[in-house]
């Protein structure tokens, strides 16, 4: 039914994202928006923080990051005038933040001092609940004694540490720091120092790993009592060290979802670990994952620094530097009922009543291809519900990029993206 697999989120909203007409905005009209707090729908509310430097480039990484220079006290000092600018605002002084996400680049290249500049800045200027979750991204040699003791006054209480394989060869050929005896030496002193959630990254299926050391970095995970992990088979982007000598046709499509089953069935076998996401398995319990399921259902994610997007309302955001910023619109509220309908379906239980809540006036459509997903083995009909079967986790972002084109092709309005 699907001929490629889409391994991103990227790959997915490009199934529907040219089916909604959106239009560019002015930071006038962002700032218009923002001192108009009932002009923006009801929402939970996230910040992201984007830290774009690292002393070590990873050899699979094209994100928005530069080896660290000397500007990083400038970049901190810029990023607390940005978070004062949007302080001035009326709907931060009435609408509460659930999450905040510090991601990069490699976050923990900010000293504690930073972090205590940037969290006490974030407290002055927004409405941050008691419980509010903050996750740091980090490397593991980045990644210190002194930044774990100042998260625990500070209130950091996420980590989502960039591992990716336990395994040394591995290691080298992700360009990471550290042989596997170091790291799980590491790792089990950062277990024992922060009580909070600790989560790491995973990928499979890199040149070179066996079913054997894919096995046994999930014996790793279990024994180091990691609370939660973020799963990707290999992505070759454009841009990364990786791109410059390996292609994606030089993968197996067969072998990815074989040590993609192998991953989940060795986990989710202990009666231990939960799905948080298709790409997320957790501990039962212990991670919310605050951040990402705001973002899954539409919520507002207040983006900050250089390179962060974000998207408010009908508004989507995009960071350019500190004094550019790209938005871009949406004509009307159909595309966020699209963006909802992608982000159900990026948990393997679809709930039949909130899906026909979104979409009751297109349902039948969506229904047929729906009844299609079943037929192919993709879903299964139970109850009031719709559950993936493995394969159709495997496929998850190909199933939720179908459902929001449906959705937006059955409406009778015509959507085509127009950015002028």
């Amino acid at each position: 039914m699907f001929k490629t697999r889409y391994k991103s989120h990227h790959d997915a909203e490009n199934e529907y994202s040219s089916l909604m007409k959106r239009n560019r905005a002015s930071k006038e009209e962002l700032d218009a928006y923002l001192n108009d707090p009932e002009a923006i729908s009801m929402k939970d509310n996230a910040i992201y923080i984007h830290i774009p430097f690292c002393d070590r480039i990873c050899s699979f990484c094209n994100m928005n990051r530069k080896i660290l220079d000397n500007t990083l006290d400038m970049y901190v000092e810029d990023l607390l005038t940005q978070i004062a600018w949007m302080g001035n605002h009326k709907y931060f002084t009435t609408h509460e933040m659930q999450a905040v996400y510090f991601g990069g680049g490699t976050p923990t290249v900010l000293s504690p001092s930073h972090f205590k500049q940037i969290l006490g800045a974030l407290r002055r200027v927004f409405k941050m609940i008691d419980t509010c979750e903050i996750t740091c991204e980090s490397t593991l040699h980045n990644l210190s004694n002194e930044h774990l003791e100042m998260f625990k006054v500070l209130g950091i209480n996420r980590i989502s540490i960039g591992i990716q394989t336990f395994q040394t060869e591995g290691r080298k050929f992700f360009n990471r720091t550290y042989n596997k005896e170091k790291v799980l030496e590491r790792m089990k002193e950062i277990r024992r120092m922060f009580s909070g959630c600790l989560s790491i990254d995973k990928i499979y299926n890199y040149p070179g790993e066996t079913k054997e050391m894919l096995l046994n970095d999930v014996q790793q995970i279990i024994d180091l009592d990691i609370d939660s992990i973020s799963f990707y088979s290999l992505m070759i982007h454009k841009g990364s060290k990786l791109s410059e000598h390996l292609d994606v046709t030089d993968f197996s499509h067969e072998q990815d979802q074989e040590f993609h089953d192998i991953f989940v069935h060795t986990l989710c076998n202990t009666g231990d670990f939960e799905f948080l996401e298709l790409t997320k398995i957790a501990r039962v319990g212990r991670d919310q994952y605050r951040y990402m399921s705001i973002r899954n259902a539409n919520g507002n994610t207040i983006p900050l620094g250089r390179g962060a997007g974000g998207k408010i309302d009908l508004l989507q955001v995009y960071n350019i530097d500190f004094n550019r910023v790209m938005i871009v619109k949406s004509e009307n509220h159909k595309s966020e009922v699209a963006n909802k309908i992608y982000g159900i379906c990026q948990h393997p239980i679809i709930n039949k009543n909130e899906l026909r809540c979104l979409c009751q006036e297109t349902m039948d459509r969506i229904h047929d291809t729906i009844d299609l997903l079943v037929k192919n083995g993709y879903l299964k009909d139970i109850g009031n519900t719709w559950v993936m079967s493995e394969k159709g986790i495997f496929y998850g972002n190909n199933i939720g990029g179908l459902l929001a084109r449906e959705y937006l092709q059955s409406l009778d309005i015509s959507f085509k993206i127009q950015i002028t």
